[in-house]
């Protein structure tokens, strides 16, 4: 065994667990009668993303998704949070 190996089961990815946990929220958050629940899953996957970056290896191939959804998801859940800026736009 070389000196750069590990073992397969000592480190491994949250990004699956994460993104399962981030695709079922919105529902949850549907049948808890939130508004504009959908749009909670930008926002998720984003958080997933963000997650899979600070406990992995900080690579920044992850921080270039989750900025994405999580702006996008910001954008679509702000107007529904402050009612004057639904009203503006």
């Amino acid at each position: 065994m070389r000196a750069t190996s590990r073992p397969m089961g000592l480190r491994r990815g949250i990004l699956g667990g994460a993104i399962l946990i981030a695709v079922g929220a919105p529902f949850l958050l549907q049948a808890l009668g939130a508004a504009n629940a959908p749009a909670y899953l930008f926002v998720a996957l984003g958080a997933a993303f963000l997650a899979a970056w600070y406990v992995g290896t900080r690579q920044y191939v992850y921080m270039v998704p989750a900025a994405v959804l999580i702006g996008f998801g910001l954008g679509l859940l702000i107007p529904t949070w402050v009612p004057a800026l639904a009203d503006a736009a």
